[in-house]
């Protein structure tokens, strides 16, 4: 039985996910003393938005990872230890289907 590492499954594992854009929003106001009125009033107001999508950070994660894990499945020298978190990862990967088996 050959193993095969399935490109595709890797891409899809990092770069597809669904996120929803996140906005954030900063309201800057200033206020400066009406004398006529004795009260503050409005003198300027700033609005800044930011959209963007957490997608980045996660990717790059999800690249790390994914980069650990077949690091750590190409370890040779290996210890107790090592071996069952190669196990767990091998077992991992499997269940993603980013590793395949084929006869």
């Amino acid at each position: 039985m050959k193993r095969y590492y399935d490109i595709d499954e890797i891409m899809k594992f990092v770069f597809d996910n669904n996120y929803e854009q996140v906005d954030d929003s900063e309201i800057m106001e200033v206020y400066a003393m009406d004398e006529e009125k004795n009260a503050l009033a409005l003198v300027n107001k700033q609005i800044n938005e930011t959209k963007n999508a957490r997608k980045d950070s996660d990717t790059a994660i999800r690249y790390d990872l994914i980069k650990t894990f077949i690091g750590m499945l190409a370890e040779s020298q290996i210890d107790e230890v090592s071996k069952t978190n190669q196990e767990i990862v091998y077992n991992g990967l499997v269940m993603k289907n980013i590793i395949k088996e084929t006869e």
